[in-house]
């Protein structure tokens, strides 16, 4: 059978125009000394894009990326009516807690949908159904997983995911000062003189930076939490733990002081 293999999915992108952009970042103040003011700020969106060894240099500016605002038609043949729902699941995961290309998980690559509401409404049913889960060997839902979100909406996606990025690296520099123990458990490499100093060679870290935007609305900024097993051996996976436990409640500790409601706990999303 010639048809033997394929997938019963096909897709496809209808666009006018989608502009590819290869200059730097834009540069954008979100007020970083509200949320720390003992370190000195950086380019936060040149540090989410291209990491710590991101300078001035010509080498920078080689990741392109698609202009923000710009829309397209995703076209989905479905084969087999059964995977119907499975896509609009898969869809609605994607576009409220994840997004396209590299770098999503700093909050790059957001996409909206025109009328959203049903989308939404199954998003947020399904990251339910993994609040009695226990933890997966791969990035799932699970009892663990918590969402904190900034209760005030900003009016650009690079302010929000500015403030974002301070909040996550505020978090994470809090851990420890000068030493990396804890730190290589969040994400790695960790580069210090260009030399990875720690243990590992590379994971991802288990924090997804979010920037959504409702049909004609504001953006919303949020962090979500999602731990794995990725770590065989049982000691690593404890320390890995105790690390992103401690982190996340870093990012909690922020994002209520900015909410101004300090009683106010952010867990599981719903």
């Amino acid at each position: 059978d010639k048809d033997s293999g394929k997938s019963n999915v096909r897709l496809w992108v209808e666009a006018d125009r989608l502009e590819v952009l290869n200059k730097p970042m834009p540069k954008v103040s979100c007020g970083d000394s509200s949320i720390d003011q003992k370190r000195r700020p950086v380019d936060m969106l040149k540090y989410l894009a291209y990491g710590v060894l991101g300078g001035d240099k010509e080498d920078d500016r080689k990741l392109s990326y698609i202009e923000p605002k710009q829309h397209f038609t995703l076209n989905i043949d479905v084969g087999n009516s059964n995977y119907i729902q499975e896509i609009k699941d898969a869809m609605s995961l994607l576009i409220y807690f994840g997004g396209l290309g590299a770098k999503t998980r700093n909050g790059f690559g957001s996409i909206g949908i025109i009328d959203d509401k049903a989308l939404k409404s199954r998003a947020e049913a399904l990251s339910k159904t993994g609040q009695n889960a226990p933890v997966s060997d791969y990035p799932a839902f699970s009892k663990d997983t918590r969402l904190f979100q900034i209760e005030k909406k900003e009016q650009s996606w690079d302010k929000s995911l500015c403030i974002l990025g301070n909040i996550y690296r505020k978090a994470r520099l809090d851990l420890e000062s000068k030493v990396y123990d804890k730190r290589q458990y969040i994400a790695s490499p960790v580069m210090v003189d260009k030399k990875n100093v720690s243990d590992f060679s590379r994971h991802a870290k288990s924090f997804h930076l979010i920037v959504n935007k409702p049909n004609n609305g504001e953006f919303i900024s949020s962090i979500l939490y999602v731990p794995s097993r990725f770590m065989r051996e049982e000691n690593d996976y404890s320390n890995y733990l105790k690390a992103n436990q401690e982190m996340a409640q870093n990012i909690s500790t922020i994002i209520n002081n900015l909410n101004r409601k300090p009683n106010r706990g952010y867990g599981y999303h719903r």
